[in-house]
């Protein structure tokens, strides 16, 4: 089976004694100032952790190969901000990370804190997001001198994975909705597939269904969002998604993530590296100390985590110090290092009482979560596929017809016929219209159903014939999947 990595035996599940070692990246910016405020507040609840300083090559956007040993064996990183400099020859190291680890699931707590405005009432939801797929695989083309193109990639496997993750991930946390948001209405195919994952995993377990397009959930998100538990959805939603729901808990200074996958997972802070403020320490902690408490919750360290929750939420809500970017009038503002203080101390304290706060006996077990995913039985592929056309898709900057008749032209001798011309998704032919038209077409030719499937020979000559009489940029084969088109129709085409 391709896509996510399925194991036999789940990460992690090993009974370790003694500190678990980490992998520290503290990145640039502002980066080794929060990471030194997370050192801070670790320390003063005894984390169970060795922390392991390592590098970034900022030519491949890795670790130190030295240190990728320790991190295989281990399998958890801390991140601070890191930036990519502009230009030509550097990589993301953020992206390659979460690439190169198969760190599927990227996890956003958002919840409001005592003290802190919440401008939209009270909000304690979890978006659970797919890292690798859709549209931020990163793959573009330029079609023509007008036209641009990016690949909207989603696999099934992926989907299934994202889906089971949320469902296994609000059993483990006690939550107990799960809301799907996708824009599958228009999106019928690429955002479908997740639908259709979340709805296998919600009948297995029970759940109700509970789907929401994703403009809805916008606007759902103010309006109402204590409607919301749950939320899984694929890349470019979630990542929208979460920083509205950051903006509604407080901004940016406060998120933190963690980044699941088969064998790793890294947690960071949402917020950049803030160059402008770097070294003057002006900045807000928050979201690296909670970052640095959802590697504890992951690793098992249910009381230290919720020790350093519980003190984030004192210090805010006593509203004696605070940063810069949250003052308050009565508070006194302080820098990065005094504030991290104020947690660790309160954190301290909470831990010596032996306050559990929300850490239960049934404490959730996160990484025993992700394993169940992968220890799930692959989802089943169409049994059936068969080949009835192709796509083939072509610069032309002049008249509809004249386009319609060089492509009949170049079918003539072969087994496909030219059944329809698109624009931007419209149907331009053979039905005429007056839309305004961009000099990139999708003409799709299908063979006769009687005459079964297309040879490769007979794809191969049309495309010759068709690049005898214009440009052509690329070509899509039409499938049928288990007796059911599965590529889209065109919109203002008869059915």
């Amino acid at each position: 089976m391709t896509g996510i990595v399925e194991t036999s035996t789940p990460p992690h599940r090993s009974q370790r004694r003694g500190p678990v070692a980490a992998l520290v990246l503290e990145g640039d910016g502002i980066g080794p100032e929060v990471m030194a405020a997370a050192r801070v507040v670790l320390g003063a609840v005894e984390a169970p952790v060795e922390l392991v300083d390592a590098q970034i090559d900022r030519a491949t956007g890795l670790p130190d190969a030295s240190l990728l040993a320790e991190l295989d064996r281990h399998g958890v990183l801390l991140k601070a901000p890191m930036t990519t400099p502009i230009g030509t020859g550097y990589k993301s190291p953020n992206v390659t990370l979460r690439k190169s680890l198969e760190l599927f699931a990227n996890v956003r707590p958002s919840r409001s804190i005592p003290g802190l405005p919440a401008p939209c009432g009270p909000i304690d939801l979890l978006i659970v997001r797919e890292n690798l797929e859709d549209l931020y695989a990163g793959v573009e083309h330029a079609q023509t001198d007008d036209v641009f193109q990016c690949l909207k990639l989603v696999s099934r496997s992926g989907s299934a994975a994202i889906a089971r993750t949320a469902f296994e991930l609000a059993g483990a946390l006690g939550r107990g909705r799960v809301t799907c948001v996708t824009k599958a209405n228009i999106m019928k195919l690429t955002d479908g597939v997740l639908l259709d994952a979340y709805r296998t995993e919600a009948d297995r377990r029970g759940f109700a269904h509970d789907h929401v397009l994703v403009d809805a959930a916008a606007c759902q998100f103010v309006t109402d969002p204590k409607r919301f538990d749950v939320v899984v959805t694929s890349n470019l939603y979630g990542d929208i998604l979460s920083d509205l729901a950051a903006g509604l808990t407080g901004g940016m200074g406060l998120a933190p993530s963690m980044n699941l996958g088969a064998r790793h997972a890294l947690f960071e802070p949402v917020h950049g590296s803030a160059l402008d403020i770097a070294g003057h320490d002006r900045a807000n902690p928050t979201a690296m100390i909670l970052s640095a408490a959802l590697m504890l919750e992951y690793l098992g360290d249910h009381h230290g985590a919720a020790a350093i929750r519980q003190a984030v939420d004192d210090i805010y809500e006593r509203a004696q110090v605070r940063t810069i970017d949250l003052e308050v009038a009565g508070a006194r503002t302080v820098g990065c290092a005094e504030f991290a203080h104020h947690v660790a101390e309160r954190a301290a304290e909470l831990r010596a009482a032996g306050q559990r706060t929300d850490a239960s006996t049934n404490a959730p077990d996160i990484r025993e979560a992700i394993g169940a995913v992968f220890a799930a039985t692959p989802t089943a592929a169409a049994t059936q596929r068969s080949s009835v056309g192709v796509d083939v898709f072509v610069e032309w900057d002049d008249d509809v017809d004249q386009l319609a008749t060089l492509l009949q032209e170049a079918a003539s001798e072969g087994a496909l016929s030219l059944t329809l011309i698109t624009n931007r998704g419209l149907s331009v032919w053979p039905a005429p219209t007056t839309a305004r038209l961009v000099n990139h077409f999708r003409c799709r030719f299908l063979i006769d159903s009687s005459a079964g499937e297309p040879a490769e020979r007979d794809v191969i000559t049309l495309i010759d014939r068709v690049g005898a009489r214009m440009r052509w940029m690329h070509v899509e084969r039409l499938q049928h999947h288990d007796g059911k088109p599965a590529f889209s129709a065109a919109y203002g085409a008869s059915a």
